[in-house]
């Protein structure tokens, strides 16, 4: 009988409150554990932790914020699992260095990398952004030491897979033409929302939903709304600010003084992922204004809530700008231009959002993704 069993080694397991990796990875594997296979998840927390959660057998062990890739205690909890498959996405404290990949090769048993974000395939990623930082040049050269380590490491992560899973077209270009690796394309899955579970705020609202980091660049959110004030005292139009993650970090700088004054403007702090779905139901329109994303979970959250995406930088193999879910503006002013076009012109916000959930449903059913990952899966270890 064939042994279905997959290890999980990421940060952080699932809770109310995620960001898109555990979410996917959550959605995923639950509906793989209904297809019977058998799931161990590893995570990092204070202290040794050991329960079932929605079918995962879960596994919370002490993090290391230095050569995390030395790390005895998960090693010996790893030690303890019978398993087929082990399983990373991305970069994480964890699986920085190898872990995955080395656990798997001593327990003969297949390693797959997923890639989760632009930065995955960037060479010395982590060495490149601990320079670039404001830390003290003796921290940066202590710290260099474990990050050039992680980096070296992580490079066999996709030189060594069993196989390499990408979210896109343009990720699965990068892996081949970074590390001669061929790589098979899963798009990320959400679940389907009944149409009679969301309605549009009147006067409609405009989110940005978000874990706050620099990358995510808010406060470009707050100039839009500044840019738009003229039609919030004309319509009522509000915008919406999750802030996600690390909101504290902001709690006390002018950019959160600057927010609680903007008078078209509504702060919300970190939401559930119910309570973030229900939001981006009421809106008629997400903004995203990073620098990069991986493929961004709001906006397929977005979508299946026929709710268009205007995006400053990331779209994904054209999907927005191709197939009419938003738009994609390419510099803050076009921006500005296009979130005020769709806000004044509803029978075009209304198409787009129609053409998302289209969309969304055809490409993006976690039951499709699913049954992608089990036949992949099964093939691997056959």
């Amino acid at each position: 009988m064939m042994n279905k069993t997959v290890c999980i080694i990421q940060n952080n397991i699932i809770t109310g409150k995620s960001g898109g990796y555990e979410i996917q990875i959550y959605n995923l594997f639950q509906k793989l554990v209904k297809k019977g296979w058998t799931v161990s998840y590893f995570a990092e927390g204070k202290q040794y932790q050991e329960y079932t959660f929605d079918g995962f057998q879960v596994y919370i062990v002490p993090k290391r914020h230095y050569f995390s890739f030395y790390n005895p205690e998960l090693f010996y909890h790893l030690e303890r699992q019978a398993i087929s498959i082990v399983y990373q996405r991305s970069r994480t404290a964890f699986s920085a260095g190898n872990i995955g990949l080395r656990f798997a090769r001593r327990k003969k048993a297949k390693f797959v990398f997923s890639i989760g974000s632009p930065d995955d395939l960037i060479p010395f990623f982590l060495t490149k952004s601990l320079w670039k930082s404001k830390t003290s040049f003796a921290k940066k050269l202590f710290a260099s030491v474990d990050t050039i380590i992680k980096d070296i490491l992580f490079k066999r992560n996709f030189l060594k897979s069993d196989m390499v899973i990408s979210q896109n077209i343009s990720q699965q270009f990068e892996c081949k033409k970074r590390f001669k690796r061929n790589s098979t394309i899963i798009r990320s899955g959400h679940p389907a929302p009944l149409p009679d579970t969301y309605v549009k705020d009147s006067p409609l609202s405009v989110c940005w939903i978000a874990n706050v980091r620099a990358v995510k660049q808010p406060e470009l959110f707050l100039e839009l709304a500044r840019k738009c004030e003229d039609i919030s005292t004309r319509s009522g139009t509000q915008f919406i600010m999750v802030m996600g993650k690390n909101i504290a970090n902001y709690e006390k700088t002018r950019f959160m003084e600057k927010l609680k004054t903007q008078p078209n403007m509504l702060i919300i702090g970190e939401q559930s992922i119910d309570e973030a779905n229900a939001v981006m139901g009421r809106s008629s329109l997400l903004v995203n204004t990073s620098v990069y994303e991986g493929f961004s979970n709001t906006y397929i959250q977005a979508w299946m809530r026929e709710t268009p995406v205007v995006t400053l930088h990331c779209d994904p193999d054209g999907i927005i700008e191709n197939h009419k879910l938003g738009f994609h503006s390419r510099s803050f002013d076009q921006l500005v231009t296009d979130v005020r076009y769709l806000i004044e012109n509803e029978s075009i916000r209304q198409e787009m959002g129609n053409n998302a959930r289209v969309y969304a449903l055809e490409n993006h059913s976690i039951e499709k993704s699913a049954e992608a990952m089990n036949d992949l899966l099964t093939k691997l270890i056959e």
